[in-house]
This record gives structure tokens, sequence and C-alpha cells, in this order.
């Protein structure tokens, strides 16, 4: 990591650990976009609006490859601006729990990780497949979201990092407390943005030029080299596979239309719970199970000719996108490893 970023860093930390119960306003203004912002995500428009009329689904950030990008968004409506961005971010007050809800809240809707699926899922449908990453963070743990890969809810990325972003004594006690330990000990833990930053590079991999270097292989010598130049092994390979990807995910991305139209209009189900949203981790008896439970019990138990219909839907189009969702994962594999590759990058630096 070069020292410049690192120093920026941890000041933007010990700057924070000021602040006495830091709001969520006061954690995206002095730590969340400064962070971004060193990660050399520049180009942002705060709070756009997904939704046509009402303000239901409002992001925090959209954030853009370049400024070119940003400036062709720019006279666009709220909604559409969101064709040219690369990521959507949600942030939360310092340390707020991302798998629950606040006290007091008992619908679903305030636990942040639920809040996050509903806007990716909203941006999946404005851009039709073409934006799909989402960043979820309360300051010390980020989250990467990618809606088409399959991820044991025990292994999400950024779940519980071995080391969350910033400096390990802030994260364990409150910002104002924190603070003055770490001047009094003169001890600065190394963030942990590598692991993040190494995740965000699908987006080195589109056509625009990249913007700034990136660290090489060896942390503690300070050299860059440019992605731009770094010797790429295989180029027609990383073509091969975004192409690939990119049909796949087209592929997904039209299964989820039909099946959520499936459940209306074949089963009278016209909110769908998270689990039948995604419901591409589920055998076919666990996926009767909640469709099921998702008719409520107002309704007519199933017959047995319905189930067997259930289980024939779930063979004509759950089981083959499960496998389609599993080849993808296989391509974005392929390509970071390419990557990592042409970056020099250790096994220590990537994990």
């Amino acid at each position: 990591m070069p020292s410049n970023v690192r120093d920026r860093l941890n000041a933007l930390f010990v700057n924070f650990g000021e602040l006495r119960n830091p709001t969520e306003a006061e954690t995206e203004k002095e730590l969340i976009w400064p962070l971004l912002e060193a990660l050399d995500w520049t180009e942002m428009l705060i709070q756009q609006n997904l939704s046509a009329k009402r303000r239901d689904d409002v992001p925090d950030a959209l954030l853009f490859p370049n400024a070119e990008t940003k400036q062709k968004a720019m006279p666009l409506s709220a909604r559409q601006r969101f064709q040219h961005g690369a990521c959507v971010v949600e942030a939360k007050r310092w340390a707020r729990p991302l798998d629950r809800a606040d006290a007091g809240q008992r619908d679903e809707e305030g636990v942040p990780s639920t809040q996050m699926l509903r806007y990716l899922r909203r941006v999946d449908d404005v851009t039709n497949g073409g934006l799909r990453w989402g960043i979820l963070t309360n300051g010390p743990h980020w989250r990467l979201y990618f809606p088409g890969r399959v991820v044991d809810r025990r292994g999400f990325p950024g779940n519980r990092p071995r080391q969350g972003l910033g400096p390990a004594r802030l994260r364990a006690r409150p910002p104002r407390q924190a603070a003055g330990r770490l001047r009094r000990r003169r001890r600065v833990a190394q963030p942990h943005f590598q692991a993040v930053r190494g995740r965000l590079w699908p987006r080195r991999l589109s056509v625009r030029p990249p913007r700034r270097d990136l660290p090489s292989a060896s942390s503690n010598s300070g050299k860059q080299k440019s992605l731009a130049t770094a010797p790429i092994p295989d180029q027609e390979a990383i073509v091969r596979h975004v192409d690939a990807l990119r049909t796949l995910q087209a592929e997904v991305h039209q299964a989820r239309r039909l099946i959520t139209d499936w459940y209306l209009h074949s089963l009278g189900i016209a909110t769908v719970p998270t689990v039948l949203r995604e419901p591409f981790r589920l055998d076919a008896n666990q996926f009767v199970a909640a469709v099921s439970k998702a008719r409520g019990r107002q309704k007519p138990s199933l017959s047995a000719a319905a189930i067997a219909r259930i289980r024939e839907e779930y063979g004509n189009t759950v089981e083959p996108t499960a496998r389609r969702l599993g080849e993808a994962l296989q391509h974005e594999r392929a390509i970071s490893d390419l990557v990592n590759a042409a970056c020099g990058l250790t096994s220590d630096e990537i994990a």
C-alpha cells in the first residue's frame, strides 16, 4: 500500500474518532466519502432516487468509473443515471448492525442488508442488468454485493472480515475512547482496504482507461506500476471470460423476470419474499415449501397436481439458472486470477 494512502486513511479514522456518537450523516461525510475518494472513487452522486414517483428507494451514493461517464449521466433523470453507474453505496452510522433492525424497528425493511438487496433488485430492473455491484458499510465493516453470485451466508464476503476497515483499536471501542487510546499507544493498524479494493477491481476491466496507478506486488517498496502497462498474460482469455459472463448474466436476469411473473400469475403471490427472489440455492423440496409459505394461510393447501407443477417449474427454470450462476462464478474467478497475475500480486495481498 502506498504510504501516502495509508497515512490518509489513518488520519481519517483518527479524526473521525473525535466525534462522540456519530450519526449516519456524520459517518458518511467525515469517513465514508473521504475513504472512497482515497481509493480513487472520486466521481459520485449522492441520494439518487430509484423510484419513478416516490422516494422509496434512494441509495446513499452512486459511483461512476470516471468523470466522462458521470458527465453523460448528469443531464438524465435520477433513475436513468444508474445506467451509467458502476456501483451503488449504502452507508450506515458507525458500527450499526447490518443484519438486524434498530431498536423499535420491527419491519424487515429496517434491516440494512435487506435494504441493500431491495436496492439492487430495483437497480437491476432500471438498468436491465447493467449495474449489479453494491457496497454496504457501517464504517468498520464493508460488504461487497453482486446478486448474480451464489455465496453461503456464513461465507459472505466482508460479513465478518478478519480485520475490519480502519484501526483495530478504533473498531473495538466507541470512536472517542478509541482515538485517545490510539494517541497514547502511538499504534495505528494498517486499514483493511487492500482486500476491499481488490474486490472492486472488476471496474478496471471495463474498456475505460484506468485513472491511476495500482500498488506494486511489494507493499513495502513503495513503488507503483500501472495496470495499463502491466503485462497481461492472456488478453484474449479475459475477453472470452467477460463475453461469457455477460451472456450468462443476461440469461439469469431473464430467468428472474420469468419466475417473478410466474409467482404472480400462476400462484397469485403478489409480494415475493426474499427467499423466492433468489431461489437458486434451494433444492426442489425447499422451493416447494417456500412457495407454499408465500401463498399464505388464507389460500387452500396445494394439491398434488399443484406441487407437481411447482417441481416442474423448478426443473425448467430454477435449476438451470443455478447452474448458470455456477458457471458465472467460474468466469469471475478466472478473470480475477488473470488480473491478479498481471498485477504481480502475491497470495497474501489477494487474501
